[in-house]
């Protein structure tokens, strides 16, 4: 019987395929505020309104970060977000502006949702910006994350939630400096020749 390498020989299996660790990878994305370009460098999501003033926290942005060919388990996970706070235009009220970042990891089937994860708050709820009038306040949470099982892979869903503490609404937009970075220990497949 002739070896699989000579011509002739017995066909090899199409399912016979090499596995190699290539070390890390990393992958840095910002998000948010994609636009024009600005002079000074700063870009802001468009505003968007609690909608509901008091104790209702309001998703008033979102965005999914997947990227191509970073698979696997994540090794570790950083966020660097920014949002700038106010109360809404048209009164003169100040109010607390409460906020909360939260993430989670989709698992994915062929392209398809296979499973949906529990949203995991990224810092405690009640964090605020006091007493906001109509000017912007920015303000910044950022550094890396224990990974669990409603956050260790792409893609991720990450969200901004507002409530006002007044009887009028918040504003918030997120800055485009905002970022999400990952590390993952990446496996190079190929097929045995």
């Amino acid at each position: 019987m002739k070896p699989l390498s000579e011509p002739g020989g017995l066909k090899q299996p199409e399912a016979l395929i090499a596995i190699e660790n290539v070390g890390l990878q990393e992958y840095t994305e910002h998000p948010f505020a994609r636009g024009q370009l600005t002079e000074d460098g700063q870009q802001f999501s468009s505003p968007s309104t609690s909608g509901t003033a008091e104790s209702t926290f309001a998703i008033v942005a979102a965005a999914t970060v997947n990227p191509i060919h970073f698979g696997g388990e994540l090794t570790e996970l950083e966020f660097g977000l920014t949002t700038a706070l106010r109360s809404d235009v048209g009164t003169a009220a100040v109010a607390t502006v409460q906020y909360q970042w939260a993430a989670r990891s989709i698992e994915l089937a062929q392209g398809t949702v296979r499973a949906t994860r529990e949203f995991r708050n990224l810092h405690a709820e009640h964090s605020s910006v006091s007493d906001v009038g109509t000017a912007f306040a920015e303000t910044t949470f950022s550094g890396r994350i224990d990974l669990n099982d409603e956050l260790d892979r792409f893609p991720i869903e990450i969200q901004l939630k507002i409530k006002s503490e007044a009887l009028i609404d918040a504003v918030a937009k997120v800055k485009n400096s905002s970022y999400i970075r990952a590390v993952s220990s990446s496996l190079y497949r190929r097929k045995l020749e």
